[in-house]
């Protein structure tokens, strides 16, 4: 029986799980407590920036008193009061904030929209390293000794389409392609072990693991949403740094998610059950074509064979009209003898 505990252990400092019900029990659970901690701990709050409306779901009375409900609440879809409808990447370069969170949200940008269609793109051109190039962008309006907390779902790289889960390797590009200096990226990654809901709410419990050891980690399998997050922590080192996002797409291998996987491998299934179907259908409307070929055979046989019949049906009749015609010619000639007989008497 699994022991289920009301904290987890994340970066050498033990956290209690979120239990608000909204939009929970998912990543939601440890991602709220870590960001709170982060933005009550950081040394400089004078201007903060949300990138995703998601920690005003979970905020009491203590967000003010730690003095971060002044926060700045950017997201390009959610209508809420005090949430501006921009989208981060037309955000000036000249606006600077001494702290940056984003919580599961920014590996949607540039794509598409939620199957449920409540938020997202609707075009049909995805950019699959946008998810980067928004990272660098926040990178880019952090002031000098700024601090960011982004979190991503992790694992096996994957295009949802309207999602990419991140990979170490995908992560990697944000030195390589965007010019992020390694010192100023910290990742952490945590992996969900296993999740039940009861009628009065919900148990969890996540642990913290490498980032090698979730390689094989996808979305979706085996609980819904993310299996594993990587927390992101982000420090400008320098204001020397000059965002491009006109950079060539790596050539990554992308894996198919697990629910496309599924239920591609049921239609696959479905497609070789049919393809059998037919193959037996095939065999057996070629039984039947053999077995009225082999009907019609006989019949032709039968025919000729009643073809026979009727003329030797036929032969013997007229044999018999001519045996009949000669009887009578012989009583005939019988009587007339007879009668020829009797006179001379």
């Amino acid at each position: 029986m699994q022991e289920w505990k009301r904290t987890f252990s994340f970066n050498k400092k033990d956290f209690y799980y979120n239990r608000i019900n909204f939009n929970n029990p998912t990543e939601r659970a440890v991602e709220i407590p870590i960001a709170f901690n982060f933005l009550a701990t950081i040394e400089k709050r004078g201007s903060i920036l949300e990138v995703g409306n998601v920690l005003s779901h979970y905020e009491n009375h203590l967000s003010e008193t730690l003095g971060i409900t002044s926060r700045r609440i950017v997201d390009k879809f959610e209508v809420e009061l005090g949430v501006d409808n921009e989208d981060l990447m037309n955000l000036p370069s000249e606006e600077k904030y001494d702290a940056i969170v984003s919580l599961s949200t920014v590996e949607h940008i540039g794509q598409k929209g939620d199957p449920s269609g409540g938020y997202g793109e609707q075009a049909e051109n995805r950019d699959l390293e946008a998810p980067l190039k928004a990272i660098a962008k926040i990178y880019d309006l952090l002031a000098p000794d700024g601090k960011a907390l982004i979190t991503v779902p992790f694992g096996k790289l994957i295009d949802g389409e309207w999602y990419i889960q991140f990979s170490k390797e995908y992560l990697y590009l944000l030195g390589k392609n965007y010019g992020i200096p390694k010192e100023a990226v910290s990742v952490n990654c945590l992996k969900l072990i296993d999740r039940e809901t009861t009628d009065r709410g919900f148990n969890v419990l996540w642990e913290e693991l490498d980032a090698l050891e979730l390689s094989y980690v996808e979305y979706g399998s085996p609980f819904s949403q993310a299996n594993a997050i990587a927390v992101i922590e982000l420090s400008k080192l320098s204001s020397d740094f000059h965002l491009k996002l006109n950079v060539e797409p790596s050539p990554l291998l992308y894996n198919m998610p697990y629910e496309t996987r599924t239920e591609f491998e049921q239609n696959k299934a479905l497609l070789q059950q049919t393809q059998s179907e037919l193959a037996e259908f095939k065999l057996q409307l070629q039984l039947s074509q053999s077995e009225v070929e082999q009907s019609q055979a006989l019949q032709q046989q039968t025919q000729s064979k009643l073809e026979q019949s009727q003329l030797q049906l036929q032969q013997t009749q007229s044999e018999l009209e001519h045996s009949q015609a000669l009887q009578h010619q012989t009583q005939s000639e019988l009587e007339h003898s007879q009668a020829l007989q009797h006179q001379t008497q």
